[in-house]
């Protein structure tokens, strides 16, 4: 089965916008947990949980914003993903 170029820009800006939205809800939730229980999400397991998840998430965004740039290169392999021969 061969991946077609709409299925790669589909892939490539779904994967980077669950990313950011991952770290996005994280957020939301760790200021809501603040504001209503007056608790510092990290003094709780899961909110200790959560942020060592999206602090891991963080270099997968890079690697998706650097997919997404490549896909729109100039040659349709991208600047580092061509041939090597």
């Amino acid at each position: 089965m061969r991946i077609g170029t709409d299925d790669k820009h589909v892939a490539g800006w779904a994967g980077l916008g669950l990313g950011l939205s991952a770290v996005v809800v994280c957020v939301l939730l760790a200021r809501r947990l603040r504001g209503r229980h007056e608790v510092r999400p990290r003094d709780t397991w899961p909110g200790l949980l959560a942020f060592v998840s999206v602090s891991l998430n963080v270099p997968a965004i890079l690697l998706e914003l650097f997919m997404v740039w490549a896909m729109y290169g100039s040659d349709g392999s991208g600047p580092v993903l061509g041939d090597c021969g």
